[in-house]
């Protein structure tokens, strides 16, 4: 398992939940199958991350393209960095990042490398697309991003705007093969999210985290994963 300040990829879900106990940062793990009861429950299985490293990068968004800088940053938290936002932004924005930054163009943005204004660390990133095309429920897309988590790589996804990935569930066969996303769990710059509980699953209540609704993970159609590199 990689260590934080290793070299790291990236998407964006969960904090810790009620699969999980005695969760330490930066570290990935599946969560066990289980049977959830009541009127949506069903066989459910999972991975996600402990995302408390993050949580001193995470801010809300100051402008609609701020949702960028802040997902990348948290990312980076994730790894070890200490690059905030607003450094993000002036490295590859100059003064203000842009109203709008279309996920289709995102990727080149992704490759970079910055100084901390705080203590002038160094971090290179660079990006890759993981999914390009809407999720829509595919068990393909569950498998890859569950992967990802495992593998201990949050990932940068869209909806309306940039967020963290950070934890999946999905329903399973027996064997625990996907069969259709159940819950996903952010790291959200946005402010005010409406909090939606989801049964049989718990959050940590780190700043921005939260359950994304399906309909918003199943139009997410821009996945990316960002390999971070930090030097002192």
């Amino acid at each position: 398992m990689r260590r934080a300040a290793t070299a790291l990829t990236v998407l964006v879900l969960i904090g810790t939940a009620s699969f999980v106990s005695g969760a330490r940062p930066a570290l990935a793990a599946s969560y066990p199958c289980k049977e959830v009861y009541g009127k949506s429950g069903g066989y459910v299985c999972g991975a996600g991350l402990d995302t408390r490293l993050m949580d001193f990068a995470y801010q809300p968004q100051q402008s609609a393209g701020g949702c960028f800088a802040d997902s990348v940053a948290m990312i980076i938290a994730y790894s070890g960095g200490n690059i905030s936002a607003n450094d993000i932004i002036s490295a590859i924005f100059g003064a203000t990042a842009p109203d709008t930054l279309p996920p289709d163009q995102v990727l080149p943005y992704l490759t970079h490398t910055y100084t901390s204004s705080g203590d002038h660390s160094v971090t290179a990133t660079t990006g890759a697309v993981l999914i390009s095309t809407q999720i829509a429920g595919g068990k393909g897309a569950i498998r890859s991003i569950a992967g990802q988590l495992n593998n201990e790589n949050p990932l940068l996804v869209f909806t309306s705007h940039a967020m963290v990935l950070t934890g999946i569930y999905y329903y399973a066969d027996l064997l625990g093969h996907p069969l259709r996303p159940y819950a996903a769990v952010v790291r959200d710059p946005m402010p005010q999210q409406q909090y939606t509980p989801v049964q049989g699953v718990s959050l940590d209540g780190r700043p921005g985290e939260r359950f994304l609704p399906l309909s918003d993970f199943n139009a997410i159609d821009h996945v990316f994963t960002m390999t971070v590199a930090n030097h002192g």
